[in-house]
Parts: structure tokens; sequence; C-alpha cells
């Protein structure tokens, strides 16, 4: 049985078994076909791009590692801090940097924007101790914000146990916790 398309007017043949619906039918022009050929194609190359990324993101660059000779001695000043950090001394720090007595750079511009970038210095590499040191920040930093706490009190607290382990001023210490808080991989 022949019938007309009610849009197009083109013949439509079908199976006279088969139940169908003259107002849903359609007949396929050689536009639309090429157009799903095309359309599989870009799919093709999308998901090709993807895969691209993502390798790419498995390639940590150099300067993100660090060298395997280095870890011990990060893992040994990483150590020592957590002692400096976990002092009394350290939380009158952290306060006096929140109540504004202290003059913090992190402080003023978290007051002016938010949320900052922040990191963990050395322990970004150790689970272990970067556990530690959130557990005693948490402490220092109790009824804080905790937006706050990551974006100026754990950044501040490693600077502030860096200036006095490595010896280090404030602008040196700010470079190491700059510096290590990149340190996402060790290179073999």
């Amino acid at each position: 049985m022949d019938h007309k398309c009610p849009r197009c007017r083109q013949a439509i043949t079908a199976v006279s078994s088969q139940l169908f619906d003259l107002a849903l039918l359609k007949p396929n022009s050689p536009e639309s076909v090429e157009q799903e050929d095309q359309g599989e194609s870009e799919i093709t190359e999308m998901k090709q791009r993807e895969q691209e990324i993502l390798a790419e993101l498995e390639q940590v660059p150099n300067s993100m590692k660090a060298m395997k000779k280095d870890v011990n001695k990060l893992k040994k000043e990483a150590s020592a801090m957590l002692k400096v950090i976990s002092t009394l001394e350290c939380r009158k720090h952290l306060q006096s940097i929140d109540s504004g007595k202290t003059k913090s750079e992190r402080h003023d511009d978290f007051m002016e924007a938010g949320m900052l970038f922040s990191g963990l210095g050395p322990y970004t590499l150790f689970e272990d101790l970067k556990n530690e040191l959130l557990e005693i920040v948490d402490k220092h930093c109790e009824n804080m914000d905790p937006t706050y706490q990551w974006s100026v009190m754990i950044p501040e607290a490693i600077i502030y146990g860096a200036q006095i382990i490595l010896k280090k001023s404030k602008a040196d210490a700010t470079a190491y916790f700059d510096h290590t808080s990149k340190l996402v991989a060790v290179q073999e």
C-alpha cells in the first residue's frame, strides 16, 4: 500500500503488517543522512580529543615534582614544623592574625575577596602528616569559618613553622610555602 507524506507529499512505503502513524513518518533527505554522518565524525573527534586531554592531565610537569632525593628532607622539615605548629605560641599567632593585631596579607586579601588559593606546603606529599596538620589547625581555630581556616590559617601556620624550623624570614618562608604547595608528585 502506498501513502504520501502529509508534509512533503513523497511516497511512503510500509509493510502492511506494521502499524504506523503517517503523521510521524518523514522521509530521509540526502542532506539529513549526510548531517548524521558529520555528527558521528564530530563525536568521534571529540572523544579522541577528550582522551588526549586526559593523557595530558596524567603527565605532571617537572616543576610540580619533588626530586626523590629531596623527599626525605621535606618530610623531616614538615615533621619538625608540626611540633612548632602544635604549640601554644603558634595558636596565639594565628589568633592574633584573626583579630587583626598581627599583619597578614592573606588575612587582608581574604577579608576583601573571600576564598583564596591555598595549599598545604610540603604536607601535600605526605598524607599522614597532612592529616595531623589539619587536626592541629582545626583545634587552634575552632569556631572559625572553615574557608577562612583553609585560605588563611593553614598557610599562616605552615609559614610560621617554616620561619622557626628553617630559620627563614617571613618572605622566604612564604616563598617556601608557595613552592612546596605546588609539589604533587615525586620524580623517580
